[in-house]
C-alpha cells in the first residue's frame, strides 16, 4: 500500500482516540519493501504480510473495541462438575430452570455458550438485531435460539459438535438483573491449557470479548486446582465475581481465607453456597435458604449461594439478609460502570497489542531479511556447484552457439588455411541445418576414421536440482522431499533452455577464435587442424542432436571446448589483454550461473539478483524476471525482502504510547 497522504519520510502521528490510532496503524507506510514487490507497507499490511492470523485477530479485537456492546453480560464459567447450571438456574425462571441441563455426566453437561437475556429483549427488534449481529462477529457463527420445550432446549445444549454456534434464550425472572449472563460449557483440563489445543478455551476467549465480567464457579474441594487460573486468564479481569459451591464442614470465612491464601489476592465479590446432599446442612447454610421451605414452589434444590463476609459472625445463619444472596448481586452493580471498566480494560489490552505488533513487525522484518539473504546465498551456491566441473564453471552449449563458433573460425582463419577451410565446407555447412541434417552429420563423422564421432560431453538432470532444492529447503528450515521440487526442477531446465543463450558477439567470438588459430599445433599439416576442428563441432552438434527433446542440460568448461576443437587445453594465450580475457569468460561461463540461478530463484521465490559475496566475481542475470506466486518462498515461507522507515515506526509507537484508553 503506497498512501500518498502519508509519504515514508515526513508522517507525524497526532493520534488522540482509538479510531484516529487505528487509522494511523492500518495507512502510515513503516515499512519499505523492495521484493517480491516494491512497495511502502502500513503497520497492519506488514503484519498480514508476516502473519495474517495475528493481524486478522488484532483487526478484529480493534473493532469490537471500537463498537463495544452497550449489553452488559457475564461469562459464568467453571471447571468440570462445579455446579455452574445450578448457579445459572438460580437466577431463571422455574420455566427457565427446566431447560437447563444438570447433571455430573459429560453428557448431560452444557456443551455450548447459551446467552441467557430478559424476556423484555426478545421483542425489541433493533436490541435483538444488534445482540445477533455481535454474536455471530464474536463466534463466527449466527445465534440459535434455544426452545422453550425443556426437552428440546437441554438436546440442544448437550449437542457435542456444534460449539463454535451460539444460542440465545430469554428468561422472566432475569428482568430485574441489571445484566445477562453467558453459560459456558465446563472447562476440562484433559484437552490442554491453551486455546490452540483446547477448543472451549478458545471459544471461551472470543465469548469473554463481549462481556463486562465472569462470574467463576468452583468447587470447594478443588479451588487448588490449575485450571481456575487458566480460565481466568482468558475472561475479562475487571469484574470477577467467585462462587465456590459444595462447601461441607467448615465456616464460610475460613473458605475466604483458603482462597486468599491460595491465589494471593482478596477477592471484591465472593459467594459461597453449603453442599445440601450432607449432614448438617440446615444447621449451617442460611436462614434465608429457599430450600429450608418445605412447600417451595420448585421442590428441585439449588445451591445457595451467598457472599462471604470475613467477620466470622456475619455468616452466622441468621446474620446472613437477602441481600447478600447471589440472585440479588444485580443490584450491586451500575451497569454503566461495568461498561466502562470493561471498555478500559478492552483499550488497555488493544493498546499492549498494537505495541507489541509494532516491535514484531520490526523484529520480524530485520530478521525475514536476513533469513532470505541465507537463503539467497545458499541456493546461489547449489546453483554454482551444479555448473562447476573441475572447478571451473562451465559453458551449455547449443546448436546456435556452434554455428556462431564456425563462422568465426572461417572469418579470422589464416591464408594458409583458408583453401582447407573451402575444402571441409561442407561440414561446416551442415552446421547450419544441424537439425534436418542430423543423419549426415552422423554419416559424415563416420566417414573420417580417427577424427572424433562421438564424444562424451557432461549433462545435469532436473533430478540433479531436485536433490540440490531437498538440501536447500532443509538447509532454510523447512525442509521438502527431493521428490516434490520435480515440477519446479523441470520449469526451471525448460526454462533455461529457451531463455538462455550461452552465445558471444560476432567480434568478441572473433577474438577467441583467433587465440585458437595463433595456438593450433604447428606440427599438424593444416588440413588436419581444419579437419579436426570441424570434426569437433560437429561431434558437438551430434551428441546435442541426440539429446533434443529432453528437460536436461549438456555442459563443457571452455578448456574441454578447445581440446575438442583439436587446439589441446591452451585456452588463451599471453597476446590476450587479460581485462578482455576475462569479460569474454565472463560471458561464456559466469553469465550461466547467473541466468540458471535467476531462474531457479524466480521459480522457488527468492530474490534473483547476485548475492552480495558473489557479485564481484558473477554478473548479474541478463534473462527476464517471471515471478511465481506459488514459489516456496512467498507460500510456505512468506518471505520479503523489506527494512522499517525508522522515523515513521518510532512516530507510530509514541502516539501508541501516548495513547489513554
Amino acid at each position: 500500500m503506497n498512501d500518498p497522504a502519508y509519504p515514508p519520510s515526513s508522517a507525524v502521528i497526532k493520534s488522540t482516540s482509538l479510531a484516529e490510532l487505528w487509522d494511523d496503524f492500518s495507512k502510515v507506510p513503516v515499512i519499505e519493501r523492495s521484493w517480491p514487490t516494491a512497495e511502502n507497507l502500513s503497520a497492519l499490511h506488514a503484519l498480514k504480510s508476516i502473519d495474517k492470523k495475528r493481524a486478522d485477530d488484532l483487526t478484529s479485537r480493534v473493532e469490537f473495541g471500537l463498537s463495544f456492546s452497550n449489553l452488559p453480560i457475564f461469562a459464568v464459567a467453571g471447571p468440570k462438575n462445579a455446579g455452574k447450571s445450578s448457579f445459572i438456574s438460580a437466577f431463571l425462571s422455574p420455566a427457565g430452570r427446566e431447560r437447563i441441563p444438570r447433571g455430573l455426566k459429560s453428557t448431560l453437561g452444557t456443551q455450548r455458550f447459551t446467552v441467557w437475556l430478559p424476556q423484555s429483549w426478545e421483542s425489541d427488534a433493533d436490541l435483538l438485531e444488534h445482540i445477533s449481529n455481535t454474536l455471530a462477529d464474536v463466534f463466527g457463527h449466527a445465534a440459535e435460539p434455544l426452545s422453550y420445550i425443556a426437552e428440546e432446549a437441554i438436546h440442544q445444549q448437550t449437542l457435542t459438535h456444534a460449539i463454535e454456534k451460539p444460542l440465545i434464550a430469554f428468561d422472566t425472572s432475569l428482568e430485574e438483573q441489571n445484566f445477562a449472563f453467558i453459560d459456558c460449557p465446563d472447562i476440562d483440563s484433559a484437552a490442554g491449557n491453551t486455546p490452540e489445543n483446547n477448543a472451549r478455551l478458545r471459544m471461551l476467549t472470543k465469548a469473554g470479548e463481549i462481556c463486562v465480567g465472569v462470574m467463576l464457579v468452583v468447587e470447594r474441594s478443588k479451588i487448588q486446582v490449575d485450571l481456575i487460573p487458566v480460565i481466568e486468564r482468558h475472561l475479562p479481569q475487571c469484574t470477577q465475581v467467585y462462587a465456590i459451591n459444595m462447601v461441607r464442614d467448615e465456616v464460610p470465612h475460613e473458605v475466604l481465607k483458603d482462597w486468599v491464601q491460595e491465589y494471593e489476592r482478596n477477592p471484591e465479590h465472593c459467594y459461597v453456597a453449603f453442599d445440601y446432599e450432607v449432614g448438617g446442612y440446615r444447621e449451617r447454610t442460611p436462614s434465608i435458604d429457599p430450600n429450608l421451605v418445605s412447600n417451595a414452589v420448585n421442590t428441585r434444590k439449588l445451591p445457595f449461594f451467598f457472599e462471604v463476609s470475613p467477620e466470622p459472625e456475619m455468616n452466622l445463619p441468621n446474620a446472613v439478609t437477602f441481600d447478600r444472596s447471589i440472585v440479588k448481586i444485580g443490584a450491586r452493580f451500575d451497569p454503566d460502570t461495568l461498561r466502562q471498566k470493561r471498555q478500559q480494560e478492552q483499550l488497555t489490552e488493544i493498546k499492549t497489542n498494537l505495541e507489541n505488533s509494532v516491535g514484531y513487525i520490526e523484529a520480524e522484518t530485520v530478521e525475514c531479511a536476513d533469513a532470505v539473504g541465507r537463503a539467497a546465498t545458499l541456493l546461489f551456491r547449489a546453483c554454482k556447484d551444479m555448473l562447476t566441473h573441475d572447478g571451473q564453471a562451465v559453458i551449455t552449449p547449443d546448436l546456435k552457439s556452434l554455428e556462431n563458433i564456425a563462422d568465426s573460425l572461417k572469418r579470422t582463419a589464416p591464408k594458409d588455411f583458408k583453401p582447407w577451410i573451402w575444402m571441409f565446407g561442407g561440414g561446416f555447412r551442415l552446421l547450419k541445418k544441424a537439425i534436418e541434417k542430423k543423419d549426415e552429420i552422423k554419416k559424415w563423422l563416420r566417414g573420417r576414421k580417427g577424427h572424433l564421432e562421438k564424444v562424451q560431453i557432461d549433462s545435469l538432470a532436473p533430478d540433479n536440482l531436485c536433490e540440490s532444492l531437498a538440501g536447500w529447503s532443509a538447509a532454510c528450515g523447512l525442509a521438502r522431499v527431493a521428490e516434490s521440487w520435480k515440477e519446479d526442477a523441470i520449469d526451471v531446465f525448460n526454462r533455461f533452455n529457451r531463455e538462455h543463450k550461452t552465445t558471444l558477439a560476432a567480434a568478441e567470438w572473433d577474438v577467441l577464435t583467433k587465440q585458437m588459430w595463433d595456438h593450433a599445433p604447428k606440427w599438424k599439416q593444416r588440413m588436419a587442424v581444419v579437419l579436426g576442428m570441424v570434426a569437433g563441432l560437429l561431434a558437438i552438434a551430434s551428441a546435442l542432436l541426440d539429446f533434443l527433446g529432453g528437460h536436461g542440460l549438456f555442459t563443457l568448461t571452455y578448456a574441454k571446448l578447445i581440446s575438442l576443437l583439436g587446439i589441446g587445453g591452451n585456452i588463451v594465450g599471453p597476446g590476450m589483454v587479460v581485462q578482455e580475457r576475462e569479460a569474454l569468460i565472463k560471458k561464456l561461463t559466469l553469465q550461466n550461473v547467473s541466468n540458471f540461478f535467476a531462474i531457479t530463484a524466480d521459480r522457488v521465490g527468492v530474490p534473483r539478483n547476485v548475492p552480495r559475496s558473489f557479485e564481484n566475481e558473477f554478473p548479474q542475470p541478463i534473462v527476464v524476471e517471471k515471478p511465481n506466486r506459488d514459489a516456496y518462498g512467498l507460500v510456505d515461507r512468506h518471505w520479503q525482502l523489506a527494512r522499517p522507515i525508522s522515523k515513521n515506526v518510532n512516530s507510530l509507537r509514541s502516539a501508541i504510547n501516548l495513547f489513554k484508553p
